[in-house]
């Protein structure tokens, strides 16, 4: 891909950036990108906060965005994941105060294969974010005890 940020690529017209924030804006009161490289996304003319544990992954960047974020929770994603639906996010977000994470899985699958796609978090999570991140072993896995997770089930298409 050139070296180029995933989040930048077009596709279907639009930056994949674009497509999330686009999946987000109706559920968030509030916008914030964790990034080492600002130059490259001044122009969405969002506020921006550097990544505290910039090789660690996306933990890293989970731990940053909720160390910056105003008020109880954060809902945190990827900003290259073209195919986030407001839904999804809208039902992580309803479910927030239930839990520490919650995580989007359908059946006993989780919304993810190498990582969680999206959570909400309760800034209590930080501390324990910032303990697997300032580890020389995090690879960005989540170090919590078992978080509990409600199930959110997918909505059902009308037949």
């Amino acid at each position: 891909m050139g070296g180029d940020p995933k989040a930048l690529i077009e596709l279907g017209g639009r930056r994949i950036i674009e497509r999330v924030l686009a999946a987000i804006r109706p559920v968030v009161d509030d916008v914030l990108i964790v990034t080492n490289t600002p130059e490259l996304y001044g122009f969405l003319g969002l506020p921006m906060v550097p990544d505290v544990y910039p090789e660690h992954g996306s933990l890293g960047g989970i731990y940053s965005g909720l160390k910056a974020a105003h008020g109880d929770a954060a809902f945190t994603v990827a900003c290259d994941m073209p195919f986030l639906h407001t839904e999804i996010a809208r039902l992580v977000v309803e479910r927030a105060a239930e839990a520490d994470v919650v995580v989007p899985r359908v059946g006993d699958q989780l919304r993810s294969t190498a990582r969680p796609a999206c959570r909400t978090s309760k800034s209590g999570c930080s501390r324990a974010a910032s303990r697997s991140s300032a580890s020389s072993t995090a690879s960005g896995c989540w170090k919590f005890p078992k978080p509990p997770s409600p199930r959110i089930e997918r909505p059902r298409s009308p037949s």
